[in-house]
């Protein structure tokens, strides 16, 4: 257990260093952008996401070490420019703490794109 979150994390961190404006490559799709606001935040965030066509997605939110802490969207999402709101709490609905969170889409159960978001106190 202690080697897969070990991968994960790492997985993770090095999905960080993607910039929030570019291009998303998902599979079987062309370039999209996704962008998030406000970041930093208190109560809630919105993910922009555009896809170039119809694709199954996940979006993902985990904390530092791996964890998964909300899943915002899985299914097949359709051809378009869609918000996808997190409004900062877990799968529980309770508000997680402030801190650095990272929002990953995978396409096809592949990471293709991941962004940074930072929680502050209210």
């Amino acid at each position: 257990m202690r080697a897969l979150r070990s991968a994960t994390m790492i997985l993770l961190v090095g999905l960080c260093t993607a910039a929030l404006a570019m291009p998303i490559v998902a599979a079987g799709a062309g370039n999209s952008a996704a962008a998030v606001y406000p970041n930093p935040f208190t109560e809630g965030t919105v993910f922009q996401l555009s896809m170039p066509n119809d694709a199954r997605i996940r979006i993902s939110v985990y904390d530092l070490l791996g964890k998964p802490i909300r899943i915002l969207f899985e299914g097949v999402h359709p051809k378009g420019n869609y918000d996808v709101p997190w409004d900062g709490n877990d799968e529980t609905g309770k508000p997680v703490i402030p801190g650095m969170y990272i929002c990953v889409l995978f396409s096809e159960n592949v990471a293709v794109k991941s962004v940074k978001v930072i929680k502050i106190a209210a």
